[in-house]
């Protein structure tokens, strides 16, 4: 396992979540926040997956460890949804998303083996995309979860 490409995809991710945080005006005093938060998220799911984990099971990990971060680094014990949404971005499918809807824009144009061939690789993108979604949704949920036992909060509302 080489540290080196991990580290490197670990500081990228700090600072895509900062630049998000930027973008939707998170107060300045939390922007620090926000880079441990998508950091240690980012790199949670790399060693998960340079390990032998699963790439779903690693990001929904990753999801878990952000939300848990987010509740430690925050001084009032409250995460805020906008730093721990710009924090979990990183964790998500980009490349798939993309070469997703780059295939579906080049349909048109294609027939025969070619159009066989994008519809293959649009499938297994679109798969990706929603995995991913899914991973990250569940790991978010169980993370609420865990800091609401820990606070000792009832998970449902009045029953």
């Amino acid at each position: 396992m080489q540290i080196q490409p991990i580290v490197i995809s670990t500081l990228w991710a700090g600072l895509f979540a900062v630049s998000l945080a930027i973008l939707v005006t998170i107060p300045p005093k939390h922007l620090v926040n926000s880079f441990i938060c998508g950091a240690t998220g980012r790199f949670t799911c790399d060693m998960l997956a340079a390990q032998g984990v699963r790439q779903s099971a690693a990001t929904a990990i990753g999801a878990i460890v952000i939300v848990l971060v987010a509740v430690f680094v925050q001084r009032g014990k409250v995460a805020s949804p906008a730093l721990v949404v710009c924090a979990v971005l990183p964790l998500g499918a980009a490349v798939s998303m993309l070469n997703a809807m780059w295939h579906l824009l080049t349909l048109a144009s294609l027939e025969g083996t070619a159009l066989n061939k994008a519809l293959e690789v649009l499938s297994v993108d679109f798969g990706e995309v929603c995995i991913t979604s899914l991973s990250i949704a569940a790991g978010l949920a169980v993370g609420m979860a865990i800091v609401r036992i820990l606070r000792r909060e009832r998970l449902w509302g009045e029953v």
